[in-house]
């Protein structure tokens, strides 16, 4: 009954706390994640027996921790709230919304990582999301998400050396003159008192755009004003805004959310369906790296028990001076080990640290 029973990572800390992390496309502005991510917070906040919620936001991803007040859950447990939360927010179109029982460091608590290593990353994105669609079929995953972003969107500027150098032109020059253009530059400061405030030029947002490009005025050495697309030849592309690398291998990652069901069990099912799939000699994966580090600790947590059990045998048996009299209290234990473990079965309750307490 024990191995069939799911299985969490054991933490000290944190019982009344939820992580949340939202990871934002490629090219989200620091504006838009924070109207994202207030909005969100907005939502929580409705919620009574929310007590406090801290907010980091940044350019890639926000980070939110959710302090709950137990007293106000009606017996619900983190477990259950967090699951429903990851139901609610997984549809979210604008950001990948992921929540996860306890603090950031502890957010892989019920997560197995698929890695995908290869050298074509947009072959080795065509297989994850293959995997993710037949990972989310299997019983017990909740959710699952791509770890990677899509191919940022970007303008290139390809310099014709010839024509640029007839005027004096660099590339140096060239990208120093479009970023003053698009992003402005320092020209002065204004003093107040003991404040300085940079005082920055640059052209108004109704001209940063990809047609209006190639009519920027470039100032040559030689005081000759020469129009952008006349050295330059102007595109759009797309490029990673990340590459991943392990073992000297571009890397592409898969997490699988699960709940009520034994992770071995979970992560043996994903091998077979993915086993099935035909995929591309240069291509390979791992399933689970971190299930070792799960095995890991549930062996410490047996060796504390057993230590436990040690040191109870020595106090009763200084106290009541006879190595009998302690075997027979002990012996009672594992009665009530018996009744636990049932419940646990029948209620399909997580292997936490409050359960081994």
């Amino acid at each position: 009954l024990v191995s069939s029973l799911p299985q969490r990572k054991m933490s000290f800390f944190n019982f009344n706390t939820i992580s949340s992390t939202i990871n934002f496309p490629s090219g989200t502005s620091l504006s838009k994640a924070n109207q994202i991510t207030t909005t969100l917070e907005n939502d929580l906040n409705k919620i009574t027996f929310i007590k406090k919620i801290n907010t980091k936001v940044e350019k890639d991803k926000s980070t939110l921790k959710i302090e709950i007040d137990l007293n106000k859950t009606k017996g619900k447990s983190l477990d259950y709230i967090t699951d429903e939360f990851n139901k609610k927010y997984s549809k979210n179109k604008s950001a990948t919304i992921i929540f996860s029982f306890g603090s950031e460091s502890e957010s892989d608590k019920n997560e197995i990582p698929i890695e995908i290593l290869g050298d074509r990353l947009d072959i080795m994105k065509k297989y994850a999301r293959i995997f993710a669609k037949k990972i989310q079929k299997i019983k017990g995953i909740s959710n699952v998400y791509l770890r990677f972003k899509e191919k940022r969107p970007e303008i290139k500027l390809i310099v014709d050396k010839e024509k640029a150098s007839t005027f004096g032109l660099t590339p140096l020059l060239i990208s120093q003159t479009v970023k003053t253009y698009l992003r402005g530059d320092v020209v002065s400061k204004f003093i107040e008192d003991d404040r300085e405030i940079d005082i920055s030029l640059k052209l108004k947002k109704k001209y940063h755009s990809f047609e209006q490009l190639k009519d920027f005025w470039i100032i040559s050495p030689q005081k000759v004003a020469v129009k952008l697309d006349h050295v330059t030849k102007i595109k759009k592309s797309k490029s990673e805004s990340k590459i991943w690398r392990k073992n000297k291998r571009r890397l592409v990652a898969i997490s699988a959310y699960y709940q009520k069901r034994n992770v071995q069990e979970i992560v043996n099912e994903i091998n077979s369906i993915l086993n099935k799939i035909q995929i591309p000699d240069d291509i390979t994966y791992n399933v689970a790296s971190n299930l070792k580090d799960i095995k890991e600790r549930q062996k410490n947590i047996f060796f504390a028990i057993l230590l436990s059990f040690l040191l109870v045998f020595m106090v009763l048996a200084s106290l009541y001076e006879s190595f009998v009299l302690p075997f027979i209290i002990i012996s009672s234990v594992p009665l009530a080990v018996i009744g636990v473990i049932l419940y646990l079965f029948v209620f399909q309750i997580p292997l936490n640290l409050s359960v081994y307490i």
